[in-house]
C-alpha cells in the first residue's frame, strides 16, 4: 500500500537489496549570453573609409563611429566590445563583419541585482570600543581555534564598520565571508554599503531575486569571483569554499528561523558551519536574544560591548503616550495629540519621520455594527483584514481573498464597520493630516511584492523625496537615514499580549530597534511610543533603552518555569482537516512521549496537549504540546524513542519544531 512504501523502501535499503542515491536535477536557468561587437584590430577603418561609407551606407558608418568613440584614443581598448544592440541592427553588423572591420560574437554576461545600488564610504576612525571589538575578532580570525563573538552594540554604535573591517582582514588572510541580515529589506542597503567598500567582490543571494540573477550570483560565489556573500537566512548555505568569517547581524531576529520544512535557524546553522570550516562567528545586535546573551554571560561566547553611538551622538529621547488617556467615547485615535504635534514640527523643519505599526492592511477586522458578526477566514481561525487598495478582505495566513462586503452576511444590515488599525489606515490618516505637498511612503508586504520594490522605496526615502515612511517591522531595524529625527510607534502592544513566552522579549526588541532609527545624523532624535500598557517592564525598559534592566527581569521570569535559555524546548504540532483525527493523533503522540520519558528515568516534562492558539490554519485543525528539558541530549533521546518510532503514515501532519521561536 502507498502508506507503507517509505518504511518498506527503508527496510530494503537496510537489507542491501535496494541502493538509494541522490541526483541533482539540472538547473532550469541558463547563463545569459549577449551578442558583442568588437573592432577588428588587424583591419581598423580609416576616416576616409568611413566618409566613403557614409554616402552609401550611413548605418554602417554610424556603427563604426560608435565603436571608435567607445575605443577612444587607444583602439586596442575596444577589444572588450559593445553589446550589439548599442551598435546597430543585425543586417548592418553582418555587412561590417563581411568587410572585415568588426567581429561579432556571443559572450556570457552576469545578471547583476540592483546594479546601481552602491553607497561609497571611506573607512572612518574607530572609537576605542570599536577597536576593542575588532581586535577581538582579528585574534579569533588568526587563531587555530576560532571563537563565537557577540557584539552587543546600541543602535548607531558602528557595528557595520566593525563588520567591514573584519571582512577586510578576512580577505587579507585569503579567506571568504558571509554576511547575514534578517530581512530582504535590509539586504538592499547592506549590499549598497558593501559594494561601496568592496566593489564586485560582493554577491547577493535572496528569494526576491529573479531566477537568472540568483543563478548568476550563486555561480559567481561558487567560482570564487565573489568572496563576500550578503543575504538573509538562506545565504548561510552560500557555495563559498574557504569561509573564514560568518556575521549574523540582528542575530535576535525571529526571521532567521525557517518555519516551514526544512526547519532550521540560520544562527544555529552558521554556528555549525563555522565549527566545520574553523571560521569565526560574529553575532551582532542592539537587543541580543536572551539565548545568546545568556551564553555570553556564562562564558560560552566572547562578548564585545559598544555602549555609545559613534561621534558621541546622544540616544534619542523616548516619550511614552498613555493611550488610555487619549480614548474618546471608546475610540482610540490613530495619532495622539503629542505625535501629531511632533510630526507636524518634524515635517515643517524639513526633517524626516518614520511611523511603525506591525500590522498591515487598513482594518484588522470587519464587523457588523447591528448584529456583531465578524467576517472570518473560511480556512483559518482568524478575522479577515480589510485592504483599501482593491477593496478586498484578505487572510494574512492562507491569502484567502474576498470582495469587501457592503451588507452584513448574517443579518443583511448595511452598518458594516471597518475596525482596528493597519498601515494602510495610518497612511490615509497621515496623508489627510499633513499638507498635500508632503510625500508619504508605505513599506509593508503589500507594497514590496514586486521585484526591486524594497530598494526603490528605501532609495526614494534616502534621497529625501519623501518626508514620512510608514511601515511594519521591515523598517524597524538596521536602516540608517541621517535625516530621520522622529520615530512614532503607533501601537506598542500588538505583540505584547500574545500567548507566547517570548512576547515581552519580542516587544522590547522591536521598540528598542525602531527607536534606534531616530537621531542617527547630526540632529537629535525623538521617539514617541503610543501604548495601552505604559507600566509594563518591556515598555519601561524600551523607554530607558536599558537592555540589561530588561534582561534581568525577563531572565527571572524564564527561570521560574523554566523557559529557554534555562531549558530546551520542542513544539510538536499536529494538523488535520478533521478535528477528531488531529486530536486523536496528538493524544497518541502524548502517550508515546510519556512512555519514553518513563523508560529513560524522567527529567523531561510535557505541557499539553492543547489546541494551538491559532487553532485552524489553511483548512487544518491544529493541536500541539511542548516537550521541555534542561538536558538537550536527554530531550533528543525522548524524541528518538517516541516521534522517530512513528510509522510514516502516522507522521503525516506532524511537525517537530526544535527550539521554536514562536509557539503560536
Amino acid at each position: 500500500g502507498k502508506q507503507d512504501i517509505a518504511d518498506a523502501l527503508r527496510r530494503l535499503v537496510d537489507d542491501g537489496f535496494v541502493v538509494e542515491t541522490d541526483d541533482l536535477t539540472p538547473p532550469q536557468v541558463k547563463p545569459q549570453r549577449v551578442r558583442v561587437v568588437r573592432l577588428n584590430l588587424d583591419k581598423l577603418p580609416t576616416e576616409d573609409d568611413i566618409i566613403r561609407l557614409e554616402k552609401k551606407s550611413p548605418k554602417q558608418a554610424a556603427a563604426l563611429r560608435t565603436l571608435l568613440r567607445a575605443a577612444g584614443d587607444q583602439p586596442p581598448a575596444s577589444a572588450s566590445g559593445l553589446p550589439a544592440a548599442q551598435v546597430g541592427d543585425a543586417a548592418t553588423l553582418r555587412s561590417l563583419e563581411r568587410k572585415g572591420w568588426v567581429n561579432v560574437s556571443e559572450v556570457e554576461t552576469a545578471r547583476v541585482p540592483e546594479p546601481g545600488l552602491v553607497f561609497p564610504q571611506d573607512p572612518v576612525a574607530l572609537t576605542p570600543e570599536q577597536e576593542e571589538a575588532l581586535n577581538l575578532i582579528i585574534r579569533s580570525l588568526e587563531s587555530p581555534e576560532p571563537a563565537t563573538i557577540l557584539i552587543h552594540g546600541v543602535t548607531a554604535s558602528g557595528k557595520t564598520e566593525v563588520y567591514l573591517r573584519a571582512i577586510e582582514k578576512t580577505l587579507s588572510l585569503g579567506r571568504q565571508a558571509i554576511m547575514l541580515v534578517p530581512e530582504i529589506a535590509l539586504t538592499a542597503q547592506t549590499v549598497g554599503v558593501f559594494r561601496g567598500r568592496f566593489g564586485g567582490r560582493v554577491a547577493v543571494l535572496h528569494s526576491a531575486l529573479g531566477r537568472g540573477e540568483r543563478f548568476d550570483e550563486w555561480r559567481r560565489a561558487q567560482a570564487g569571483e565573489a568572496d563576500i556573500v550578503v543575504g538573509p537566512r538562506s545565504a548561510v548555505f552560500a557555495p563559498l569554499r574557504n569561509v573564514g568569517l560568518i556575521i549574523v547581524d540582528e542575530e535576535h531576529d525571529g526571521s532567521y528561523k525557517q518555519e516551514h520544512l526544512p526547519h532550521y535557524h540560520a544562527r544555529d546553522v552558521a554556528r555549525r558551519r563555522a565549527e566545520i570550516e574553523k571560521a569565526t562567528l560574529v553575532l551582532g545586535s542592539a537587543t541580543p536574544s536572551l539565548e545568546s546573551y545568556y551564553k555570553a554571560q556564562s562564558g560560552g561566547y566572547r562578548l564585545a560591548v559598544l555602549s555609545s553611538r559613534v561621534g558621541e551622538r546622544p540616544l534619542p529621547k523616548v516619550e511614552i503616550v498613555d493611550m488610555t488617556q487619549e480614548a474618546v467615547i471608546g475610540q482610540l485615535p490613530i495619532l495622539s495629540d503629542r505625535l501629531r504635534q511632533a510630526l507636524w514640527e518634524c515635517v515643517d523643519n524639513g526633517e524626516q519621520a518614520m511611523l511603525f505599526l506591525n500590522r498591515r492592511g487598513f482594518a484588522p477586522y470587519v464587523q457588523c455594527l447591528s448584529c456583531g458578526f465578524v467576517e472570518r477566514c473560511p480556512n483559518c481561525d482568524v478575522s479577515l483584514t480589510y485592504h483599501l487598495t482593491g477593496r478586498v478582505l484578505r487572510c494574512h495566513h492562507c491569502d484567502h481573498a474576498a470582495p469587501a462586503p457592503t451588507v452584513c452576511a448574517a443579518c443583511q444590515g448595511s452598518m458594516v464597520g471597518f475596525s482596528g488599525i493597519g498601515t494602510e489606515k495610518v497612511e490615509a490618516e497621515v496623508t489627510q493630516f499633513l499638507p498635500a505637498s508632503v510625500k508619504v511612503l508605505r513599506m509593508d508586504r503589500d507594497t514590496t511584492m514586486h521585484k526591486g520594490a524594497h530598494g526603490r522605496i528605501l532609495r526614494e526615502f534616502r534621497e529625501g523625496k519623501a518626508s514620512v515612511l510608514i511601515g511594519t517591522q521591515m523598517i524597524a531595524k538596521g536602516l540608517d537615514f541621517p535625516d530621520v529625527t522622529l520615530v512614532g510607534v503607533i501601537l506598542a502592544d500588538t505583540a505584547l499580549n500574545l500567548p507566547d513566552f517570548r512576547a515581552a522579549e519580542r516587544t522590547f526588541q522591536l521598540l528598542a530597534q525602531v527607536s534606534g532609527r531616530a537621531g542617527r545624523g547630526d540632529k537629535p532624535g525623538t521617539v514617541i511610543i503610543q501604548t495601552l500598557s505604559p507600566t509594563h517592564y518591556a515598555i519601561r525598559a524600551a523607554q530607558a533603552q536599558d537592555f540589561r534592566a530588561f534582561y534581568q527581569e525577563e531572565i527571572e521570569y524564564r527561570r521560574e518555569f523554566p523557559y529557554p535559555p534555562l531549558s530546551y524546548l520542542v513544539n510538536i504540532v499536529v494538523s488535520d482537516p478533521a478535528m477528531p483525527e488531529a486530536h486523536q493523533k496528538i493524544q497518541r503522540i502524548h502517550l508515546l512521549i510519556e512512555s519514553a520519558i518513563h523508560q529513560l528515568g524522567g527529567g523531561t516534562t510535557v505541557l499539553g496537549p492543547v489546541a494551538c492558539p491559532l487553532s485552524r490554519l489553511k483548512g487544518d485543525y491544529r493541536f500541539h504540546l511542548l516537550v521541555r528539558d534542561t538536558n538537550r541530549p536527554r530531550l533528543h533521546r525522548v524524541l528518538q524513542r517516541s516521534i522517530d518510532a512513528l510509522p510514516s503514515q502516522d507522521r503525516q501532519g506532524v511537525v517537530v519544531d526544535v527550539d521554536p521561536v514562536s509557539v503560536l
